[in-house]
Parts: C-alpha cells; structure tokens; sequence
C-alpha cells in the first residue's frame, strides 16, 4: 500500500468535489449535507479557493496507492482575537477506513502546523457514536472541551451529543 498527499489546489476540482461529497453521502456522522453545503462544483472550488487565501489553512487528500481516499481540511479562524485557532474536519472514504488513514492525515495535518505556526489551538466536533473517531482523536492528544446534547438530529428524527475537541501546538503560550 502506497500513501500519498496532494494539496487540493493542485488536484482538478471536480475531482476533489466527488471525493468530499462521496465521503459526506457515505458517511452518517456529518451534520450538514453536502449538496445543501455546496450546491455545484463552482460554489465548492470558491470555498476552497477562499480557504487557500487564509494563512494557516490546508486541504490535503491522501491516495492509496494512486486512489483518492480522503481529506483532511483546516480552516483557520480569521476574527483578530480567534486567529491562533482552527478548526480541523476530516473524513475518509468507508472502503478506505481501518486502513489507519486517519492517523496519517493527522499527523500529516499537525506537521504543516507545527511548522507554520500560525495555529496554537485546533478544534474539532465528532458526533459522539463515533467511537473510531473519537478513540483517533483522543489517542493524539485531543482533548474533550464540552458534550453538546442532542446536538445533532438525523433525518430519521434520532438525536445525538456533539463533542467539542481541542488540541494545543507547542506555539501555545498561557
């Protein structure tokens, strides 16, 4: 098994699209649906266009073995006193995962912010019946922040609790 990175602005953007709608429409654990998020192909490549223009932001996919897999993005807060965090959303294909492509993304993700150091905190969100997701995260150092209760609903009419994550760079200065 080959692994490999690209940044999404080097990849063809519908190609990119696919991928991240595919993973959204596969996965259950998404609370925003992908087609209400991005409408087509041009409203996506301006969100990820926008993305690059913010200092400390990525979107990187990972390929196994030439094949797209999944996505890591993270989209660092713009607002003056927020600007030192980011939030982190990641996601992978169903025939891809327990393959511990989760694991290469973050640290692919904590090694660009490491390096840049625009970042001091990065935050997630992971619906709390995630349980793979959730031992991922914590097992590299996330930390829970807060429960939100029935933080989400399914169209099914199900609610489930929100965990608010977070991680500290070693640019953290209390």
């Amino acid at each position: 098994m080959l692994l490999s990175f690209k940044t999404a602005n080097s990849v063809d953007s519908a190609a990119v699209y696919s991928l991240i709608r595919n993973i959204y429409e596969q996965t259950p654990y998404f609370s925003d649906k992908f087609d209400h998020k991005y409408p087509t192909t041009h409203s996506f490549k301006n969100a990820v266009e926008n993305l690059f223009s913010i200092s400390g932001s990525h979107f990187d996919l990972i390929y196994v073995d030439s094949k797209m897999a999944g996505y890591f993005q993270i989209e660092r807060r713009t607002e003056n006193n927020l600007a030192h965090t980011g939030y982190l959303n990641m996601g992978i294909l169903p025939q891809f995962q327990g393959m511990k492509l989760g694991r290469e993304l973050l640290q692919r993700a904590w090694s660009l912010i490491e390096s840049e150091k625009y970042l001091e905190i990065l935050y997630l969100m992971v619906r709390s019946d995630n349980e793979p997701a959730i031992k991922l995260y914590r097992s590299s150092g996330f930390e829970d922040v807060a429960v939100l209760k029935n933080d989400t609903k399914t169209s099914d009419g199900r609610y489930y609790d929100g965990i608010l994550m977070r991680k500290y760079t070693k640019n953290f200065k209390q």
